[in-house]
């Protein structure tokens, strides 16, 4: 399996519950409204959110824990999901980080 941390592939969770995967990612969007690749961005964007409120590490730190490798992609990603930027979104939290 997948060690502890690292989301699981489609094709492994269609496995786990003895579906093929065209069925388990069909079950997956009818039953969460998401589609697979969709519900782990929007997992990655709410750790991202958790980290950036209650961290201090930096926010290329906070992209890597949370999978993602391209600041620009992610700081879109981040926006999509919650209106605006990183570094905006955590002075919300977090305004006297002088960092």
């Amino acid at each position: 399996g997948a060690s502890p941390g690292t989301p699981l592939s489609a094709r492994q969770m269609a496995a786990e519950v003895f579906l093929s995967p065209s069925r388990f990612l069909h079950l997956f969007k009818e039953e969460t409204g998401y589609s697979w690749l969709e519900y782990l961005m929007k997992k990655r964007m709410d750790s991202a959110a958790e980290l950036l409120r209650h961290t201090d590490l930096t926010i290329s730190a906070v992209m890597e824990k949370c999978g993602m490798r391209d600041q620009s992609h992610f700081g879109a990603t981040f926006r999509k999901y919650y209106g605006e930027t990183p570094r905006v979104y955590r002075k919300k939290f977090r305004p006297t980080r002088n960092i």
